[in-house]
């Protein structure tokens, strides 16, 4: 099966760089194929408008529970004063936390430093 193949090369990939892999464009464009076969994946099932609907809730949550996380970063970071921070995140959020920190800061008052893992260093002005 397509999808335990691009499993089982995220997990040796993981075992092989650790952290070097989990913050990088590989790792991310893997899980962006998985998503896909995925997706294929339910065209072909019986009961597909009912997988379609779990899977689109599921990934729904996900991205209400980033904004989340943002919200509460920036409402702390408006009312308390800090040199620096960690935001640690599972490698899957990665890409989609970037993009929602970019369109986040746009037009707020507030604007923070963010640093990646990679030492790409993103400032939001």
């Amino acid at each position: 099966m397509f999808i335990k193949k691009i499993g089982n090369e995220q997990y040796f990939l993981m075992a092989q760089e650790g952290f070097t892999y989990l913050n990088n464009e590989k790792c991310s464009g893997l899980i962006d194929k998985k998503k896909v076969a995925e997706k294929n994946l339910m065209g072909f099932e019986i009961n597909k408008n009912t997988l379609f609907r779990i899977y689109k809730s599921f990934h729904e949550g996900q991205d209400n529970r980033e904004n989340a996380m943002l919200q509460n970063i920036y409402n702390y970071s408006n009312e308390n004063q800090y040199n620096q921070a960690v935001f640690l995140i599972g490698s899957a959020h990665r890409n989609s936390i970037i993009q929602k920190i970019t369109e986040y800061q746009t037009g707020k008052i507030i604007k923070l430093n963010w640093t990646y893992y990679n030492n790409q260093k993103f400032v939001h002005s």
